[in-house]
């Protein structure tokens, strides 16, 4: 019965050694991967611009005023945020079912009617 009991302790060690070389691994790649310096910044876009107005863009843009313009790639959020509009009021004041269908070339009012 002895032998049995010592079995029994030495495999818990091995065990609970495992564990504490598994777990002291995980820690240290943690805190290597925390302490890697980046070697590049990230990317920053200024968003804090508004849109040109409408008479400082090309000659040939019949674009009036309190309007916008919608161009490849642009979007009715985007256009809100641009603007300093709330999505809710574009939509209701351009009587857009679906927001997310606009064309290119589509006037979009960015001002209220009133």
């Amino acid at each position: 019965m002895n032998q049995v009991s010592l079995m029994s302790t030495s495999h818990h060690l091995n065990l609970s050694r495992y564990l504490i070389v598994l777990c002291a691994i995980t820690a240290l790649t943690i805190l290597g991967a925390c302490s890697t310096p980046r070697t590049k910044p990230a990317n920053i876009v200024d968003r804090t611009v508004a849109a040109a107005p409408a008479s400082a863009s090309a000659p040939s843009d019949s674009t009036p005023q309190g309007f916008y313009r919608v161009k490849k790639g642009d979007t009715l959020v985007r256009i809100a945020l641009d603007n300093g509009q709330a999505l809710r009021d574009l939509i209701v004041w351009n009587n857009l079912s679906n927001p997310n269908q606009i064309e290119v070339g589509d006037l979009i009012a960015i001002r209220s009617p009133v």
